[in-house]
Protein backbone atom coordinates (compact mmCIF):
# COMPACT_ATOMS: atom_id res chain seq x y z
CA UNK A 1 0.00 0.00 0.00
CA UNK A 2 2.97 2.40 0.21
CA UNK A 3 4.15 2.12 -2.92
CA UNK A 4 0.60 2.56 -4.37
CA UNK A 5 0.08 5.97 -2.15
CA UNK A 6 4.05 7.00 -3.05
CA UNK A 7 3.39 6.54 -6.57
CA UNK A 8 -0.23 8.22 -6.73
CA UNK A 9 1.61 11.36 -4.96
CA UNK A 10 4.43 11.35 -6.73
CA UNK A 11 2.01 11.45 -10.16
CA UNK A 12 -0.24 14.25 -8.79
CA UNK A 13 2.18 16.23 -7.19
CA UNK A 14 0.54 18.90 -8.74
CA UNK A 15 -2.93 17.90 -7.70
CA UNK A 16 -2.86 19.23 -3.85
CA UNK A 17 -3.32 15.76 -2.60
CA UNK A 18 -3.72 15.79 0.96
CA UNK A 19 -4.75 11.78 1.65
CA UNK A 20 -4.79 8.68 -0.25
CA UNK A 21 -6.68 6.27 1.48
CA UNK A 22 -6.49 2.47 0.27
CA UNK A 23 -8.61 -0.33 1.28
CA UNK A 24 -8.93 -3.85 0.48
CA UNK A 25 -11.40 -6.44 -0.26
CA UNK A 26 -10.58 -10.33 -1.34
CA UNK A 27 -11.61 -9.18 -4.69
CA UNK A 28 -11.41 -5.32 -4.58
CA UNK A 29 -8.64 -2.72 -4.23
CA UNK A 30 -10.45 0.81 -3.66
CA UNK A 31 -8.36 4.03 -3.49
CA UNK A 32 -9.74 7.30 -2.52
CA UNK A 33 -7.60 10.35 -3.44
CA UNK A 34 -8.38 13.56 -1.78
CA UNK A 35 -7.38 16.80 -2.92
CA UNK A 36 -7.11 20.14 -1.42
CA UNK A 37 -9.07 21.51 -4.44
CA UNK A 38 -11.31 20.58 -6.97
CA UNK A 39 -9.13 20.35 -9.86
CA UNK A 40 -10.53 17.48 -12.51
CA UNK A 41 -13.65 17.70 -14.98
CA UNK A 42 -14.68 15.30 -17.05
CA UNK A 43 -16.83 15.47 -19.95
CA UNK A 44 -16.87 15.20 -23.65
CA UNK A 45 -17.62 18.92 -25.79
CA UNK A 46 -14.85 20.76 -24.08
CA UNK A 47 -15.41 24.08 -21.66
CA UNK A 48 -14.80 27.60 -23.01
CA UNK A 49 -11.75 29.90 -22.06
CA UNK A 50 -13.21 31.40 -18.56
CA UNK A 51 -12.50 27.14 -17.65
CA UNK A 52 -9.24 27.04 -19.08
CA UNK A 53 -7.71 30.25 -17.48
CA UNK A 54 -8.85 28.71 -14.21
CA UNK A 55 -6.91 25.80 -14.91
CA UNK A 56 -3.94 27.89 -15.81
CA UNK A 57 -4.47 29.74 -12.47
CA UNK A 58 -5.93 27.07 -9.91
CA UNK A 59 -4.38 23.89 -11.56
CA UNK A 60 -6.59 21.54 -13.42
CA UNK A 61 -7.22 19.65 -16.35
CA UNK A 62 -10.46 18.78 -18.21
CA UNK A 63 -10.32 14.78 -19.13
CA UNK A 64 -12.75 13.88 -22.44
CA UNK A 65 -14.42 11.03 -22.58
CA UNK A 66 -12.99 8.90 -25.80
CA UNK A 67 -15.85 8.61 -28.14
CA UNK A 68 -17.92 5.69 -28.84
CA UNK A 69 -17.58 4.29 -24.92
CA UNK A 70 -20.49 4.97 -23.92
CA UNK A 71 -21.64 1.49 -23.08
CA UNK A 72 -18.74 1.00 -21.05
CA UNK A 73 -18.51 4.19 -19.44
CA UNK A 74 -22.11 3.29 -17.66
CA UNK A 75 -20.25 -0.09 -15.77
CA UNK A 76 -18.13 2.02 -14.18
CA UNK A 77 -20.87 3.76 -12.03
CA UNK A 78 -21.64 2.33 -8.72
CA UNK A 79 -23.63 4.80 -7.00
CA UNK A 80 -24.39 8.20 -7.57
CA UNK A 81 -23.63 10.15 -4.49
CA UNK A 82 -24.82 13.71 -5.59
CA UNK A 83 -26.14 15.57 -7.85
CA UNK A 84 -26.37 19.50 -8.07
CA UNK A 85 -28.36 21.95 -10.24
CA UNK A 86 -30.40 18.62 -10.95
CA UNK A 87 -32.50 21.29 -13.00
CA UNK A 88 -30.13 21.72 -15.78
CA UNK A 89 -30.28 18.04 -17.22
CA UNK A 90 -29.12 16.89 -18.97
CA UNK A 91 -25.76 19.82 -17.58
CA UNK A 92 -26.23 19.05 -14.24
CA UNK A 93 -23.18 18.62 -12.20
CA UNK A 94 -23.42 14.58 -10.84
CA UNK A 95 -21.29 13.17 -8.38
CA UNK A 96 -20.49 9.65 -8.67
CA UNK A 97 -18.47 6.69 -7.21
CA UNK A 98 -16.59 4.69 -10.17
CA UNK A 99 -14.91 1.58 -10.33
CA UNK A 100 -12.32 0.84 -12.90
CA UNK A 101 -12.28 4.29 -14.17
CA UNK A 102 -10.91 4.74 -18.28
CA UNK A 103 -10.07 5.39 -20.54
CA UNK A 104 -9.80 9.01 -20.45
CA UNK A 105 -7.86 11.90 -22.44
CA UNK A 106 -6.12 15.03 -21.01
CA UNK A 107 -8.07 17.50 -23.24
CA UNK A 108 -7.50 20.78 -21.61
CA UNK A 109 -4.56 21.40 -19.05
CA UNK A 110 -3.21 24.35 -16.74
CA UNK A 111 -0.64 25.31 -19.12
CA UNK A 112 -3.65 26.56 -21.30
CA UNK A 113 -2.99 23.71 -24.08
CA UNK A 114 -6.44 22.59 -25.57
CA UNK A 115 -6.70 18.82 -27.61
CA UNK A 116 -9.78 21.05 -29.35
CA UNK A 117 -7.92 24.13 -30.28
CA UNK A 118 -5.79 21.83 -31.42
CA UNK A 119 -8.12 19.52 -33.70
CA UNK A 120 -9.52 22.20 -34.74
CA UNK A 121 -6.24 23.98 -36.20
CA UNK A 122 -5.54 20.51 -37.63
CA UNK A 123 -9.32 20.41 -39.82
CA UNK A 124 -8.84 23.81 -40.53
CA UNK A 125 -5.51 23.18 -41.92
CA UNK A 126 -6.78 19.89 -43.92
CA UNK A 127 -9.96 21.72 -45.38
CA UNK A 128 -7.46 24.77 -47.08
CA UNK A 129 -5.36 22.13 -48.52
CA UNK A 130 -8.33 20.19 -49.66
CA UNK A 131 -10.06 22.78 -51.65
CA UNK A 132 -6.48 24.02 -53.15
CA UNK A 133 -6.35 20.50 -54.32
CA UNK A 134 -9.72 20.69 -56.05
CA UNK A 135 -8.89 24.35 -57.62
CA UNK A 136 -11.28 26.15 -55.10
CA UNK A 137 -10.14 29.70 -54.24
CA UNK A 138 -9.93 29.74 -50.67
Amino acid sequence: DDKIRKYIMARLSKASVSRVIIERTLKLVTITITTARPGIIIGKGGLGDESRDAFNELGGVYLAIVGGTAALETTWIEQITDVDMDDLNPESLWKFKLKEFGPLLVAMDSHRQSMYDEVQASVEQNRVKALERMGIPV
